[in-house]
């Protein structure tokens, strides 16, 4: 498993996916475990942005 994911997932930093979650207008992400290597992520959306 941590092979593919080595070679076959595109891994991004947690700056980098709490900024594209804020970018299509949500609030500051919380980022929370989620077993099996990966991490979940928790926004609310902003009212009223565009």
């Amino acid at each position: 498993m941590k092979e593919m994911y080595k070679n076959d997932v595109n891994v991004l930093t947690p700056h980098q996916v709490a900024a594209i979650i804020e970018s299509g207008g949500f609030q500051l992400p919380v980022q929370f475990f989620q077993s099996g290597f990966m991490h979940a992520w928790f926004a609310k959306r902003i009212p009223n942005c565009s």
